[in-house]
C-alpha cells in the first residue's frame, strides 16, 4: 500500500501524496475542524473520515474514549484501515457512508482524486474550486509560475487547468456504497452522546443532519462541518441546526473565496 511521510514525519497510508499532504495542512495546520472546549474522554463521530487525518489528528488532540469512523468508497477506507490500526486502533471503521435514510448509494469517485467522491456530480463546482485554489496557491505546490501565467496568458492558464481536470473526471466511475442515517448509527452503535459531530461529505451535509430523528438530537453536543453554499445550502443547515438548540458559527477562510466552501462550527446551548 502507498505510504506519504508527513511534514510532522508520521508515516501514513495514502494512494495520493498531495491530496494526503492537503489534508495535513487543513487538518493539522489551518485546524479547519478545531472546536474549542471539546473535553478528553468523550465521543467522536467523524463522518467522510477519507483516510483517517483526522481521527489521527483527534486521537492526539481530543483523546476521545470512543471514536467511530465513516468512510464508503473502498479504496480509501483501505487506507483508513491501515491507519487506524497503526495510529488510533480503538476507533470503530465503518466502510459506509451516511444519508437521510439508511440504505444503498451511489458515489462519483475519482482515484485521482478520491476525497472528491460524492453522492452527486458536482465537476463543474469542483472545476472552478480548484482554480480558485490554484489561483492562491493553497494546494500547497510551487504555483508562482501558474499563477504569473495567469497575468500574462489567462487563457493558457485555463487551458492548464482544464487539461488537469478533464484527466482527473475521466477517471471518475459510479460505486454502490451501503450508506445510514445518523439516527440508525446511534442506535445500531448505542451511542449516549456525540460529543463532536465532524462533517466533511462533499455536499450532503444537510442531507445527513435531517437524518436524524428528534428524539436523538438532544445527544449530540457540538458540530464541526464544511458546508458547501449551493442552493442557499449553509443557510438551510444554520436554520436547522439553530432550530434544534444550537449556536451557529460559520467562517470562510481567505484561501476558500470565490468557493461555496464554509466551514460551520455548532455548540449546544439548549435541549
Amino acid at each position: 500500500m502507498p505510504t506519504c511521510r508527513l511534514p510532522d514525519g508520521t508515516r501514513v497510508a495514502a494512494a495520493n501524496r498531495l491530496e494526503c499532504r492537503f489534508l495535513y495542512q487543513e487538518i493539522f495546520v489551518d485546524r479547519i475542524y478545531q472546536l474549542d472546549g471539546i473535553a478528553p474522554g468523550g465521543c467522536i463521530v467523524d463522518v467522510g473520515a477519507n483516510i483517517g487525518l483526522f481521527g489521527l489528528w483527534a486521537s492526539r488532540h481530543l483523546e476521545p474514549a470512543r471514536m467511530l469512523n465513516f468512510e464508503p468508497i473502498p479504496e480509501t477506507f483501505a487506507s483508513l484501515e491501515a491507519n487506524a490500526a497503526h495510529h488510533f486502533p480503538a476507533a470503530e471503521r465503518s466502510n459506509a457512508g451516511l444519508a437521510r435514510e439508511s440504505g444503498t448509494a451511489t458515489f462519483r469517485y475519482y482515484p485521482r482524486a478520491a476525497g472528491w467522491a460524492s453522492m452527486g456530480t458536482r465537476e463543474d463546482l469542483l472545476r472552478e474550486s480548484l482554480f480558485a485554489y490554484l489561483q492562491r496557491g493553497s494546494l500547497g505546490l510551487p504555483l508562482a509560475a501558474f499563477q504569473l501565467l495567469g497575468k500574462v496568458a489567462p487563457r493558457v492558464q485555463r487551458a492548464i487547468h482544464d487539461r488537469v481536470c478533464n484527466r482527473i473526471f475521466a477517471g471518475g466511475q459510479d460505486l454502490q456504497c451501503p450508506v445510514f442515517s445518523l439516527s440508525d448509527v446511534i442506535d445500531g452503535h448505542h451511542i449516549d452522546r456525540i460529543d463532536l459531530l465532524k462533517l466533511d461529505v462533499e455536499g450532503a451535509e444537510l442531507e445527513i443532519l435531517q437524518g436524524v430523528n428528534s428524539e436523538h438530537w438532544p445527544r449530540i453536543g457540538a458540530i464541526t462541518a464544511e458546508v458547501e453554499d449551493v442552493s442557499d445550502r449553509l443557510e438551510a443547515v444554520a436554520s436547522l441546526l439553530l432550530g434544534r438548540g444550537f449556536r451557529v458559527d460559520e467562517r470562510q477562510s481567505r484561501e476558500l473565496d470565490n468557493t461555496p466552501f464554509h466551514m460551520l462550527t455548532a455548540r449546544r446551548v439548549s435541549a
